[in-house]
């Protein structure tokens, strides 16, 4: 129901046009503002829909965070720490298939990098059933499988498989790190989502290194098709909309402590 009314939804635009064709029914003064609110809409998302805009948009959130560099894997670090980031399950009588979403297969990705660069570190992996509608099993179990299935050795992952959210995900990997006396951690996660998990991990007093994940879009070269909509980049756009409003939902959930963020 909340996704009616975040900027970038099919929902909201819906609703926001069926509001502008219904005052351009009224009055001269309805027209009027049917006319600007419709116009409004639909520049906004356009932008939304671009490149360029949703370039613009991601950068806002991702510019202070950079993946670890080999130059940089002599860190003292204890723990590679992955949240998740979706997941799905395919069901039929005879079979259930789990799948990945991108944003955690890119993280995964991450962990097979940072791993290659600390072969010894354990590995945390974060995230439980986000929605029991669309997925069986915990997000970590999946991941689980995918670095098994890239030969990590099973002794060195840990799972998390109770949290359902970010702030979950930092009060439950805190727990884990002072049973095992880790005391700094190398923290996964994706790019529009890293700010969001830092300040969170921040609150918590979980010392931690991010790296983020590649971006989906980091090769795709902008060219004419930068300023034409597309479904990819109003999904992005949205995104970054849900991450910031999230956040501002985290502070006044006390879930982020404002003055060290």
């Amino acid at each position: 129901m909340i996704d009616l009314f975040i900027p970038g939804s099919l929902g909201l635009l819906l609703i926001v046009c069926a509001l502008s064709t219904i005052l351009l029914y009224g009055n001269k003064r309805l027209q009027s503002y049917g006319r600007i609110l419709l116009t409004f809409i639909l520049a906004v998302y356009w932008i939304f829909s671009t490149q360029l805009g949703a370039n613009w948009l991601e950068l806002q959130l991702i510019k202070k965070f950079s993946p670890l560099t080999q130059e940089q894997s002599s860190i003292d670090a204890q723990g590679i720490v992955v949240l998740s980031g979706g997941a799905h399950t395919t069901n039929s009588d005879l079979i259930a298939i789990h799948s990945m979403s991108i944003p955690t297969s890119f993280r995964v990705i991450e962990t097979l990098r940072i791993h290659s660069m600390f072969p010894n570190l354990p590995i945390i992996l974060s995230g439980g059933i986000g929605d029991k509608h669309t997925l069986s099993i915990p997000e970590s179990l999946i991941m689980q499988k995918e670095l098994i299935d890239s030969n990590i050795n099973d002794q060195i992952i840990i799972i998390e498989s109770q949290s359902q959210n970010t702030y979950e995900q930092s009060v439950n990997v805190k727990q884990i790190l002072e049973n095992r006396q880790i005391d700094k951690v190398i923290l996964i996660t994706s790019p529009t989502h890293m700010r969001r998990a830092t300040a969170t991990f921040n609150s918590q007093q979980i010392n931690h290194i991010p790296s983020i994940s590649m971006h989906p879009s980091k090769h795709v070269k902008p060219g004419i098709t930068a300023i034409l909509p597309s479904r990819n980049n109003l999904y992005r756009s949205r995104n970054v909309v849900k991450e910031i409003l999230a956040f501002e939902y985290y502070k006044q959930k006390h879930w982020i402590n404002i003055t060290n963020n």
